[in-house]
């Protein structure tokens, strides 16, 4: 399923997601096996998953009981050789290194360098941001937030804090935890959901397989919501063909799934040390 809505008058405040009935008729071949993904902008990314590794205890994170151990030579060469296949094919869009906390892994650089073989990185310091904002007009700056029990607690208290920091970014990202099931009818982001139906202008909501992405204008500001239902998910990929992709995940060993669960859809099994073809 595939819906996007411009119209406030059509907006959904507690859409019932379902199974995709889009046909995923793009082929693409990775490691000497065809797959076929929809050409859509979304499903040409690929996460880089480094490192299960954290010098943080955010209450919030999924993956703190992840321990997958690391493998440098595994990573490094099955990366290379997935940027290189899907760039070869025209599929290559956007790459994000995320962990984990990436920059505990001994060999982020190489990671880095690699991708920025094949695509354009940004490298930001807090303290130069006036500055690149300027040499780059394009560069969109994003503060994303996580809204659970020990974070923001009110509308009121996520309006001050827009406020507070909308002099250094251009949008506001508002999200609920990722959970297998569908969220309370009375939890904050479906309260705030309300105020910005009430208060700001709609730009679009988009209905997309097992998420929810939305994103409004108040003062403004630019706001996005989303919503994830991993047990949607899964269950959507308990009833599909298997050489579908929705998602390019490397794991810090060098697995590679097309699903967040690390062993559904593999791509490369982290047994198997790939070379550049």
């Amino acid at each position: 399923m595939l819906k996007i809505i411009t119209n406030k008058s059509c907006y959904q405040f507690s859409p019932e997601l379902a199974t995709d009935t889009v046909s995923y008729n793009l082929p693409l071949t990775l490691f000497g096996k065809q797959w076929y993904i929809m050409d859509d902008y979304w499903m040409k990314h690929i996460h880089l998953k480094i490192t299960d590794r954290c010098n943080a205890a955010c209450p919030f994170c999924i993956e703190q009981d992840s321990n997958i151990r690391e493998n440098k030579e595994q990573f490094l060469a099955n990366v290379s050789r997935l940027l290189y296949e899907m760039d070869a094919q025209g599929h290559l869009s956007t790459v994000s290194i995320t962990g984990g906390e990436p920059a505990l892994c001994d060999y982020v650089g190489e990671v880095v360098d690699m991708v920025k073989r094949y695509c354009h990185l940004a490298e930001l310091k807090a303290e130069c941001i006036a500055e690149y904002r300027q040499m780059n007009p394009s560069t969109k700056i994003r503060i994303q937030c996580v809204l659970h029990e020990k974070g923001l607690q009110s509308i009121e208290e996520m309006l001050t804090f827009m406020e507070h920091y909308k002099g250094c970014a251009d949008d506001f990202s508002f999200r609920r935890l990722i959970t297998l099931d569908k969220p309370a009818e009375d939890d904050l982001l479906q309260q705030f959901k309300y105020y910005l139906f009430n208060y700001a202008e709609l730009v679009e909501q988009v209905l997309k397989d097992y998420y929810v992405y939305e994103t409004w204008r108040l003062n403004g500001i630019l706001i996005t919501l989303s919503h994830s239902n991993m047990g949607l998910l899964r269950r959507m990929e308990e009833n599909e063909p298997d050489n579908l992709l929705r998602e390019i995940v490397v794991h810090p060993d060098g697995h590679i799934s097309g699903s967040w669960y690390r062993n559904r859809k593999v791509i490369c099994p982290a047994g198997r040390k790939s070379t550049k073809t």
